[in-house]
Formats: C-alpha cells, structure tokens, sequence
C-alpha cells in the first residue's frame, strides 16, 4: 500500500464527512480549515495506520472509516464564524 496516496484518500474522505456536517461552508472555507488541521489529519492517519500494520483494521477501515471518523470528529469542532 501506498501510505501517501492512502493519506491522500483519507483526507478525501474526511472532507466528504466534514461537509456533511458543514454543508453550508464554501469550499474556500473548508479548504481553510482543513489546512489548518494537517497535523491532527497526520496524525489521526498513523494511528490508524498502526493499527492496520499490527492487523487490527483491514484497509478500507483505515481509509474510509479512519477518513470519516476524523471528518466527523473536526465537524463538530469547527468554530462556526457565525456564532460570534
């Protein structure tokens, strides 16, 4: 498996869930935002990647289901600029 590529999709698929929290968002919004979370998305990924390693999880579950945990988990986090 290509961790690189693997990363890339994750991310893809931690976007389609953040949006799914967040529908109303501009692209440029999301984009910020998931600039701004590279480091939890990293690191979100190599856990999930270690448990794949150790056979825990098969590759889909690290990519789809780690990709969607993490969408979720930053939708609900995201500071809604219009709550001020």
């Amino acid at each position: 498996m290509n961790t690189e590529k693997a990363f890339d999709e994750f991310v893809k698929y931690a976007k389609e869930s953040f949006i799914g929290v967040w529908p109303n968002l501009s692209e440029k919004e999301v984009e910020d935002y998931f600039g701004k979370a590279k480091k939890y998305l990293r690191s979100r990924f190599e856990s999930d990647l270690e448990k794949f390693k150790k056979g825990e999880i098969n590759e889909r579950q690290l990519i789809e289901g780690g990709g969607n945990s993490a969408g979720w988990c930053m939708g609900y986090c995201y500071d809604d600029p219009m709550d001020e």
